[in-house]
């Protein structure tokens, strides 16, 4: 199944904010996922929403920078897994920097769909519903340092060997894997202990209207019309 281009003018739960730089020719975008709804069915982090926070921003020309936060988690609890999505061009063609890291947790397993690949053909599907086509696998645990934790951000510089990428080629949702909706980005919890089952969840951004954020969202995407005319032309 195909994935949807998300039209920024929707806003979200998960919303969008474009920043514009002062020059017309300089014009960058930050995309932020507001990783907030239990979507499998298991037991959500035990402190309130937002939970894990993703961040994807223009970063160069054909640079991305990619920033998982934990902002939300509590106590033990740590990813071990997260998915963001991807446009078709660019599987298979994304070079990743060395992790930055606020926190001592192990580096994660990179994975990525080729562009051989369709949406559910690959690996990376989220526990309850979600295929995605780029997968970050943490360390499950068994030293206190393994994890990826509470409070602890994980960044990442993300080129290309296809030229053209930026944050918007992120912009899209999961292909549909089950009956529980599709998703901007997902992550799994473990050492959960808050409300529901089996300690750990699956938790995700949804593209539910913000009104808020769709109002704020209004007058900056305007100005980047130019940019959305471009992202929209690509294959």
């Amino acid at each position: 199944m195909k994935k949807q281009l998300i039209n920024p003018l929707l806003g979200a739960s998960a919303f969008a904010a474009m920043i514009f730089a002062a020059t017309p020719q300089a014009q960058a975008i930050t995309i932020t996922y507001d990783l907030s709804y239990e979507f499998s069915g298991g037991q959500a982090p035990v402190g309130p929403p937002t939970w894990v926070q993703v961040m994807i921003t223009d970063s160069g020309v054909g640079s991305v920078t990619l920033q998982f936060n934990n902002v939300g988690l509590t106590l033990n609890e740590n990813v071990v897994w997260a998915g963001v999505n991807l446009a078709d061009a660019y599987r298979g063609a994304l070079l990743f920097s060395p992790v930055t890291k606020s926190g001592v947790f192990d580096a994660p397993i990179i994975d990525q769909q080729t562009g051989s690949q369709t949406s559910g053909a690959g690996t990376y599907k989220a526990d309850g519903d979600g295929y995605f086509d780029v997968a970050f696998s943490f360390a499950v645990g068994g030293r206190a340092n393994e994890g990826f934790g509470s409070g602890e951000t994980a960044t990442f510089t993300i080129t290309s060997t296809v030229g053209g990428l930026d944050a918007s080629d992120f912009d899209l949702t999961s292909a549909t894997g089950g009956a529980n909706g599709v998703w901007l980005a997902a992550a799994h919890v473990q050492n959960t202990t808050g409300a529901g089952a089996g300690g750990s969840g699956w938790i995700g951004a949804t593209t539910v209207p913000d009104g808020g954020s769709t109002i704020a969202l209004l007058g900056s995407a305007m100005l980047g019309a130019g940019l959305l005319r471009r992202r929209l032309g690509k294959a």
